[in-house]
């Protein structure tokens, strides 16, 4: 009985101990936040250490010296990022993201030492809003925003700093600003006191159109402002002018069931709440031609009903909006060299040009296909995968290949589409360091008259470790070749590069079905970049940067 004992005891103890040997042994890491401009120490500074395997994450606050250390770190590789009050990550211009301070490597047992994670100060604009007659406009909106790239070309976004209203002196602060390039824009409502009884007279209607520094009316015309990490720039002064204003009055109608509560779409904004009856009244308009898109959506199902409403120099009474089914466009995949059913399944995307909902179906086996629940609206087309690619597109008659873009509206279409089968791959490698590869992308943006479909940008991710890349499902043709530095571009983003960005990029022509080197057989485009590699991270210019081995 105490052999039995003594063997189960020697079981059991190996067994305990082999499993305690499978468990690697945990390390830490350590270090330091600090100001990007000044070196200074921040403290109460929010580290996190994020794993690139399961996206777990640990997190500390910085001390009062601004050191952080983590402990009992599982072996793995993870992302060090930062923040803390007053202070920001570098965001390329044109990205929504900051990419991690450093890729940090914990091996087993190892405490990794003198991180460090820098981080910007915000700045702040100032300055005040005045009048045709210089007198100061107190309450009126103040908001500071910059450009963004979407595949529908840039378009200025306020909406990553809190607007600010100005005081009885019309001053204003707007204050964390991130470093980059900021426009000024200004808004004000005019309101008519209210009167009971009846009113014998009444004078017109005015109001302050959306305003941009220094007091122009067209985006087209705002001034750039430069802001650098920590800056404080004040004196900004913007003259807001009056402008007549009338109304679009109308009514929604046709919603399933009486319901009224649709979503109206005025000028790229949203209204969605409405009386009983579905009646509407839009103020504060400028002349012009104005878009009125009212919606309804279920799970299943779309009800819309698009109007173009144009003032001129009285308002517009009585606009009926009657809500329709959603538009189902139908049409055919055709494959060059092979039947139909080499198609089976591939998924079709429509994606909104401006503000609206994807939609997409799969093609079946005879290559019929029909995409549900579409507004009137201008969508881009884009299908295929690793191995096929859309050669040519039909909408109705009209030949839409150059870029990809259908008009969707009522008794519309067909859609042809006929697809390639000889999709190329471009295979490459940069030669950078671990760290710096994880901060970059590849980009292939088609060239010629190409240069608007959406479904012809490909991107590809870096292997961390050895620098080479591969883009699948490339169609025959001539490309530029990027390579984006600091930061990654979110998967669909920019696509419509800038001309200048364009100039720099390396021409690769692609061939088809083969499989080519990246940096192999092309010609630079625009200067020699050979002997800019790192340092070029410090020369970014509309969040490009170029990498040539």
């Amino acid at each position: 009985m105490c052999a039995s004992s003594a063997v189960r005891s020697a079981a059991l103890l190996i067994f305990v101990t082999a499993a305690l040997a499978a468990d690697p042994k945990p390390g830490s890491a350590e270090g330091t936040a600090l100001n990007a401009i000044t070196g200074i120490p921040i403290k109460k500074a929010l580290i996190t250490l994020r794993s690139e395997a399961d996206n777990t994450a640990y997190q500390v606050l910085s001390d009062a010296a601004g050191r952080f250390r983590f402990e009992s770190v599982q072996p793995g590789k993870y992302a060090l990022c930062g923040e803390a009050q007053g202070f920001v990550a570098a965001v390329p211009d044109g990205e929504r993201a900051a990419p991690p301070s450093a890729l940090v490597n914990v091996a087993e047992g190892q405490d990794v030492k003198d991180l460090a994670v820098r981080l910007q100060p915000y700045g702040v604009l100032a300055g005040t809003v005045l009048d045709e007659s210089g007198e100061p406009v107190r309450n009126a909106t103040v908001y500071a925003g910059r450009y963004k790239y979407s595949r529908a070309g840039k378009k200025l976004y306020d909406g990553e700093t809190v607007a600010q209203r100005t005081n009885d002196r019309g001053e204003f602060r707007v204050y964390d600003v991130p470093p980059g390039r900021w426009y000024l824009e200004v808004s004000r409502s005019i309101e008519t006191p209210k009167t009971t009884g009846r009113l014998h007279g009444a004078p017109d209607e005015e109001s302050y159109p959306l305003t941009y520094y220094p007091g122009v009316w067209q985006e087209s015309e705002a001034a750039a402002i430069e802001v650098a990490p920590g800056a404080e720039l004040a004196n900004f002064e913007i003259r807001l002018r009056k402008a007549r204003t009338w109304h679009i009055r109308g009514k929604v109608s046709g919603a399933p069931g009486g319901q009224a509560q649709v979503r109206l779409h005025f000028d790229n904004l949203w209204y969605i709440t409405f009386p009983a009856d579905g009646s509407f009244d839009l103020g504060s308009l400028v002349k012009g031609t104005h878009v009125l898109t009212a919606e309804v959506i279920y799970p299943d199902r779309l009800y819309s009903a698009p109007q173009q409403v144009t003032i001129s120099d009285r308002d517009v009474n009585g606009v009926a909006l009657r809500l329709e089914a959603g538009i189902t466009l139908k049409g055919s995949a055709l494959v060059d060299g092979a039947a139909p059913s080499a198609v089976q399944g591939a998924r079709l995307s429509l994606e909104p040009v401006a503000d609206g909902y994807p939609a997409g179906a799969r093609v079946a086996a005879d290559g019929s296909f029909a995409i549900e629940k579409l507004a009137p609206r201008t969508y881009w087309v884009s299908a295929g995968n690793k191995s096929i690619y859309l050669k040519s597109m039909q909408f109705g008659d009209r030949d839409i290949s150059s870029d990809g873009r259908v008009e969707v509206l009522p008794s519309c279409g067909p859609l042809t589409l006929r697809f390639g089968y000889d999709a190329a791959q471009l295979q490459g490698t940069i030669p950078m360091t671990p760290s710096a590869l994880a901060l970059i992308r590849v980009t292939l943006a088609p060239e010629g008259g190409l240069t608007d479909r959406a479904d012809l940008f490909k991107m590809a991710d870096i292997d961390d470790a050895t620098g080479a890349f591969q883009i699948e499902g490339i169609a025959p043709g001539d490309y530029k070749l990027f390579v984006w530095g600091i930061g990654r571009p979110e998967p669909g983003g920019v696509f419509r590069l800038p001309q200048a960005a364009r100039e720099q990029g390396y021409c690769h022509h692609v061939r088809a079905g083969r499989t080519q080197n990246g940096f192999g057989d092309g010609n630079h485009g625009g200067r020699n970049r050979g002997s800019q590699k790192e340092a070029a991270l410090g020369r970014c210019a509309l969040s490009l940067c170029l990498f040539w081995p």
